[in-house]
């Protein structure tokens, strides 16, 4: 038996209102967790009566329990382990979803979905790239497209973008973040002043990779780009995971004004600064994108070997993105020179 329904109307496959249990899987391996927010709110429309389940990996598990979207996380990913990836697909049965998007769309998904039907035989309309999916997503160039419009074209392919009434079927589903502060009750937590940030600051999301070194920048880059930034008046706040720690370490080593944030803060947080800032730099692509998306000038710096510059481009109005073959063929002049074009660094005092 197999799910894939011969059918040429999506619209037939999708249960629209009818639904009452929707999966949605967003791993955030392949790019920012946030990206997919945008299409889930269009779900919630789409579905208005169902039960909307998220499986992500545990690093997003906070995050996305608190988003608004979603009723119940299940927050383990999809396990490498044949043993335990069964005892996935056993469980995500046992939900009984009247359809099932994929917005990973990967050989992990893929995996998920073979061994689901491997186990019941049948499973559920399934939206995203597995082969024999019931589905498909299947554009010629949708491994090139920005994560948001390569989304709102698989809901268009799913059936489920025309059930909105009067929605453009080619409109990109933008993610709204307005709801992080009034969720969490607006803590302190979220403010600069919890950190002790200056008036005027910014946000240095680099990535450090210490297996890739195409994603590796000396650190002498680092510090050199902080101190240009604060020179200018504006204090560097550097953040990221434990990779990044020697970054932080010698940008706040070299550089007085600069803070170092490394490990300091989660997702709702950096949501929160990246609102407030006066524009954000770096390489991790999870808060540049929310920077962008709450309308912060940024500026994107990626490795050709790992991103595509068309792929993983901001959304935003003040959003350049600088690439090279690596990072190393990147200067600190080519950072500096984009940061000069956002056109929003603080006016030179007059001299006394």
């Amino acid at each position: 038996m197999t799910d894939r329904i011969k059918s040429t109307d999506p619209q037939s496959l999708n249960p629209g209102r009818e639904a009452r249990a929707v999966l949605v899987i967003r791993l955030a391996e392949r790019g920012p967790f946030i990206l997919a927010l945008g299409a889930v709110e269009a779900l919630r429309r789409v579905h208005p009566h169902a039960r909307i389940d998220c499986l992500t990996r545990p690093a997003y598990r906070e995050f996305a329990q608190a988003c608004p979207y979603f009723d119940d996380v299940i927050a383990g990913g999809v396990p490498g382990d044949g043993k335990a990836r069964k005892a996935l697909a056993g469980d995500l049965a046992a939900r009984r979803y009247d359809i099932i998007y994929d917005f990973e769309t990967s050989e992990t998904t893929a995996r998920l979905y073979k061994r689901m039907r491997r186990q019941r035989g049948r499973v559920a309309p399934w939206s995203g790239t597995a082969p024999d999916c019931a589905l498909p997503h299947d554009m010629a160039n949708r491994e090139r497209q920005p994560t948001i419009e390569r989304l709102s074209d698989q809901l268009r392919q799913a059936g489920a973008l025309p059930a909105l009434a009067g929605a453009p079927s080619s409109a990109p589903a933008l993610p709204d973040l307005g709801w992080v502060a009034p969720v969490l009750g607006d803590p302190p937590r979220l403010r600069p002043a919890y950190f002790s940030l200056a008036t005027s600051f910014m946000l240095y999301a680099p990535v450090q990779s210490e297996a890739d070194r195409a994603l590796r920048w000396p650190a002498e880059r680092h510090v050199e780009i902080a101190r240009r930034i604060a020179a200018a008046g504006v204090q560097p706040v550097v953040i990221g995971g434990h990779a990044e720690s020697p970054v932080g370490h010698e940008i706040a080593r070299a550089v007085p004004s600069a803070k170092n944030l490394i490990g300091r803060t989660d997702l709702f947080q950096v949501s929160a600064l990246a609102r407030q800032a006066l524009f954000v730099l770096g390489s991790a692509l999870e808060p540049v994108h929310m920077a962008a998306l709450s309308g912060t000038p940024t500026v994107l710096v990626l490795s050709q070997s790992q991103n595509d510059p068309d792929r993983d481009r901001p959304q935003g109005a003040l959003s350049i993105v600088i690439h090279g073959e690596t990072l190393r063929k990147i200067s600190t002049d080519d950072i500096w020179q984009a940061i000069i074009a956002l056109d929003i660094l603080p006016a030179p005092r007059p001299r006394a």
